[in-house]
C-alpha cells in the first residue's frame, strides 16, 4: 500500500497497472510508462508515458484505458526514458499535478499584514522582503514566491533580478531554508516572510558586488553586541542617577485603566481556551506526537497554589482548611488586617479528576473525596494580605506579591460577605444589592489589577534595556524581553507564548507602544499564573445572597471572559477539620453530612451552623463548591501531568507502586529523573513500555515522548534492581562478565 508520507507512485509495464490502481485509490499523483491496456484505474492525476516504437504495450492500447490522464508520447520502444527533455517533461507535470491551494483566511490576513508588499499569482503569493539591516546594501528587490503544493506542503523560491555576484544562489539557499522551517514549525507564509526578513536584516548573507565588499574577519554579531553594551553602558550613566526612568515607569502604568486591563485579561484568557481547545483536538486526533527534545538539566518540579486576596478576607482560614490544620498548627487567624506577614506554606489535598486516575482502586495512601476522587498533595502558600498600592509597596504589599513567584496558579480569596473594606477593616454590610454587588465586582477587579500591576512595574524599570537593545538587534532584543520575566520561574518560550496570544508581533518589539506592555502581562499572567475565584464567607446570609446574585448575573460574563468561580466557606470547612480530628464527628471530604460521633460535644453551635450551610450547599443550584473543590479546580488550571508508574504491564498482574504529578508537557524522561530523585529507581534508563489511558494498548515509550493518554501508565526499566521488587540495588554481573540485564 501506499503511505501518507508518499504523494508520487511511479510504475513501468505490468507494475504500472498497480502504480495506476494505487494512485487513484489512495488519491495520489502516479507516473505510468508503458502500461498495459487493463481498464479501471483511472484519473486526471496520471501521467501516462508511451513509446512510438514500443512493441510490448502499443502506445494505443495504453492511450485507450487512461482517457482522463496526460499523456506523453517518446520516440523509442519500451523502456523509461530519461533525456533531458524527458525529466523536464515529467517535472512540468509534478509541479502542475501537486499545486493546491492557500486557505482564504491566509490570503485576507496576508494582505492585511503586507498590504502592497503582497500580491497572488494564480495559487502562489508573491511577498516582497524588506531591506533593513544588512540587506539594505541591495541594489534590488527580493521577493519571496510560497507555491502551495499536495497535502499541506509550501515550496519557496526567491526572485530577484540581481545578478549573481552581489546575490549568490547560497544567500537564496539560505533564504529558502529558513522560510520553509519556518513554515514548517507551523508559522504558514507569514512566519516564512519574517523568517526570512530577520535573516537579512541580521546577516550578510548576499556577496560583495554593487554592495560592497563584507569584511570576513568579522563577526557582524560580535559587532552589535559590542555596539549595544556601549550604549548600554553610556545610557546607563547618563539615566541611572535621574528621575527620567521612574517617570518612564509611571507613564507606562498611566497608560492603561482597570477597565482595560480587565479587557486584556478576558482577552487573553479566550484566546487561551481556544488554543487549549485546539491542542486537544490536535491530540484526540493523532496517536502520536513530535517529541520536544530537550538538553536542559532537569530541575525537581513541586506543584504549588498561591493563595491571595485581600486582609481579612479568610485566606488563612482557607489555608488552614485545605492542609488540614489543627491545634497549634494551624496559621493564625485574627479579625482584623494583616494577622500574615510571613507566608505560610504547607501541603495540602486537592482531589485529582477521574478522568485522569488511569489505575482505579490503587493509590489510596491519602484518601478519596465523597465523590470517589483521589486526594492528592499541592504545596499550598498563603501570603499576606494586598492592600490597593500593594505593587508600589503600601503595606509591605510587593515583598508579599514576591513571595507567589514560585506558583504555579492562584487562588483569589474574596470576602462575599462585604463585612471588610478594601484593607480588611471591619465595617458593615449594605442593604442595598446594587451597592453590594458593586463592592464584590470591586474586589475582584482591584486585586487583580494589583497583580497585573505588579508585574508590569518590573517589567517597565527595565524596558530601557530592550529598547536600547532594539536599535542594534531585535533578536537581543527579545532575548533582553525574556529575561526581564524570569524571576516568575518560567521559560522564554512562555513569554513568546504570551506575546502571540496577545496578537503581538514580536519582531515588531521596537514599534511596541505602552499599552501594548499591558497587554503582554495580561496574556503573560493567564499562562502563568491562572487564576480561581473563591467566593467565601457563604455560610454567612449576606454572603450567600451576594454570591447568588455574583454568580447568577455573571454567569454569561464568566463564560464569555472564561473566568473560574467557586463559592465556598472556609470556615465551616475548617471547623470540620478541626472536629474530625479530635474524633468529634465522621465526615468524608467533600460530603454534604457529616455524623457526631461524640454525644457531649459542647460546640452545638457550630454544629449548628455547619449542618444549615451543608443542607443549603446540596440544594444549591450552582454545583458543587467548597475549599476542596476551590483547591481542586486550581490545581487543574496548572494543567500538571499525570503518570502511574507501576512494576509489571501484564494484564491482571497491573499494580500501581506510585503515581508521578509532573511539569506540563512532562516527557518519560522527567518521569525517569523524577522516579530517581524519590529512590524508587537507580542506575540509568533503558527502556520504558507503556499503556494508554484505557489500559488496552500497549506500546513502547521512547525517552522524549511526552506522556499523554498514549503513555498515561509506564513501566521504565534501568540497568539496576528497582526497589519496590524487593530486589538488590547492586549491579550483578553475567557469567560472561557483561553488565547484568535491564532490570523487567
Amino acid at each position: 500500500s501506499v503511505g501518507d508520507d508518499f504523494d508520487v507512485v511511479v510504475g513501468f509495464s505490468a507494475g504500472a497497472s498497480v502504480a495506476a490502481a494505487l494512485a487513484t485509490r489512495d488519491d495520489k499523483v502516479g507516473i505510468l510508462f508503458s502500461p498495459p491496456g487493463a481498464r479501471g484505474s483511472d484519473s486526471a492525476k496520471l501521467l501516462v508515458v508511451v513509446g512510438a516504437k514500443d512493441e510490448v504495450v502499443p502506445p494505443s492500447e495504453s492511450k485507450a484505458a487512461f482517457p482522463r490522464a496526460k499523456i506523453y508520447e517518446h520516440e523509442k520502444g519500451h523502456q523509461v526514458p530519461v533525456r533531458k527533455a524527458d525529466l523536464d517533461r515529467y517535472v512540468a507535470f509534478l509541479e502542475d499535478a501537486l499545486v493546491s491551494d492557500f486557505d482564504p483566511a491566509e490570503k485576507e490576513a496576508m494582505e492585511a499584514i503586507f498590504g502592497d508588499d503582497f500580491q497572488t499569482q494564480g495559487p502562489d503569493f508573491l511577498v516582497r522582503l524588506g531591506r533593513e539591516g544588512r540587506a539594505a546594501h541591495f541594489s534590488k528587490d527580493l521577493s519571496l514566491r510560497a507555491q502551495p503544493r499536495h497535502h499541506g506542503a509550501v515550496n519557496f523560491r526567491i526572485e530577484t533580478t540581481m545578478h549573481g555576484l552581489e546575490f549568490p544562489h547560497s544567500a537564496s539557499a539560505k533564504l529558502r531554508a529558513a522560510a520553509s522551517k519556518a513554515c514548517a514549525d507551523g508559522g504558514g507564509v507569514f512566519a516564512a516572510v519574517l523568517a526570512c526578513n530577520d535573516l537579512l536584516r541580521d546577516e550578510d548573507i548576499g556577496g560583495g558586488g554593487a554592495g560592497g565588499e563584507k569584511d570576513p574577519s568579522k563577526d557582524p554579531r560580535d559587532e552589535e553586541r559590542r555596539r549595544a553594551e556601549k550604549d548600554d553602558d553610556d545610557d546607563f550613566n547618563e539615566d541611572d542617577d535621574s528621575s527620567s526612568v521612574k517617570d518612564e515607569e509611571e507613564d507606562i502604568q498611566r497608560a492603561c485603566t482597570r477597565e482595560e486591563i480587565e479587557w486584556f485579561r478576558a482577552r487573553a484568557r479566550r484566546e487561551l481556551q481556544v488554543e487549549l481547545s485546539s491542542e486537544a483536538a490536535a491530540l484526540s486526533s493523532s496517536s502520536t506526537q513530535t517529541p520536544q527534545k530537550s538538553t536542559k538539566a532537569r530541575k525537581k518540579w513541586e506543584l504549588s497554589i498561591g493563595v491571595v486576596g485581600k486582609p481579612s478576607a479568610g485566606k488563612s482560614t482557607f489555608f488552614n482548611a485545605c492542609t488540614r490544620s489543627t491545634g497549634t498548627l494551624k496559621a493564625k487567624v485574627a479579625a482584623y488586617p494583616f494577622t500574615t506577614i510571613d507566608p505560610n506554606v504547607k501541603e495540602a489535598l486537592y482531589a485529582m479528576p477521574l478522568e485522569v486516575e488511569a489505575l482505579r482502586g490503587g493509590g489510596d495512601f491519602f484518601g478519596r473525596d465523597s465523590r470517589g476522587r483521589r486526594l492528592m498533595p499541592v504545596l499550598l502558600k498563603d501570603v499576606a494580605g494586598l492592600c490597593p498600592g500593594a505593587y508600589q509597596g503600601v503595606g509591605r504589599g510587593n515583598r508579599f506579591l514576591n513571595d507567589l513567584c514560585d506558583c504555579d496558579a492562584f487562588v483569589h480569596v474574596v470576602d462575599a460577605s462585604g463585612e471588610t473594606d478594601r484593607s480588611g477593616n471591619a465595617t458593615s454590610a449594605s442593604s442595598d444589592d446594587a451597592e453590594e454587588d458593586a463592592k464584590l465586582g470591586d474586589e475582584v477587579r482591584w486585586v487583580s489589577e494589583e497583580i497585573h500591576r505588579w508585574i508590569v512595574g518590573n517589567v517597565a524599570a527595565k524596558w530601557r534595556s530592550v529598547v536600547r537593545l532594539c536599535r542594534h538587534s531585535v533578536e537581543a532584543a527579545l532575548e533582553r524581553l525574556g529575561e526581564l520575566f524570569n524571576g516568575y520561574h518560567c521559560a522564554p518560550s512562555l513569554v513568546e507564548r504570551a506575546a502571540n496570544l496577545a496578537g503581538l508581533k514580536r519582531n515588531d518589539v521596537q514599534r511596541w507602544t505602552q499599552k501594548d506592555l499591558h497587554r503582554l502581562v495580561a496574556a503573560f499572567l493567564e499562562l502563568r499564573f491562572p487564576t480561581v475565584l473563591a467566593l467565601n464567607k457563604c455560610d454567612r446570609p449576606n454572603a450567600q445572597r451576594n454570591a447568588a446574585r455574583f454568580l447568577l448575573k455573571t454567569t454569561t460574563l464568566c463564560q464569555r471572559n472564561k473566568r473560574t468561580v467557586v463559592p465556598c466557606a472556609a470556615r465551616v470547612d475548617a471547623w470540620l477539620v478541626d472536629r474530625r480530628a479530635a474524633g468529634r464527628i465522621r465526615h468524608v471530604d467533600g460530603a454534604n453530612t457529616f455524623d457526631s460521633v461524640d454525644d457531649d460535644d459542647q460546640d452545638e453551635n457550630g454544629a449548628r451552623l455547619a449542618r444549615e450551610f451543608l443542607g443549603r450547599e446540596k440544594s444549591s443550584s450552582h454545583g458543587a463548591g467548597g475549599t476542596l473543590e476551590v483547591l481542586s479546580t486550581a490545581v487543574s488550571l496548572a494543567r500538571p501531568t499525570y503518570a502511574f508508574v507501576v512494576a509489571d504491564l501484564t494484564p491482571g498482574s497491573l499494580r500501581e507502586e506510585t503515581c508521578l504529578v509532573l511539569r506540563p508537557g512532562a516527557t518519560v524522561d522527567d518521569a525517569y529523573h523524577a522516579l530517581k530523585r524519590q529512590g524508587i529507581v537507580d542506575g540509568e534508563f533503558v527502556r520504558a513500555d507503556a499503556l494508554d489511558s484505557t489500559l488496552r494498548t500497549r506500546r513502547t515509550a521512547k525517552r522524549h515522548d511526552p506522556i499523554d493518554d498514549t503513555t498515561r501508565v509506564l513501566k521504565i526499566a534501568t540497568n539496576k534492581r528497582i526497589r519496590w521488587q524487593g530486589l538488590t540495588t547492586q549491579t550483578t554481573k553475567n557469567p560472561g562478565g557483561g553488565p547484568s540485564p535491564p532490570s523487567p
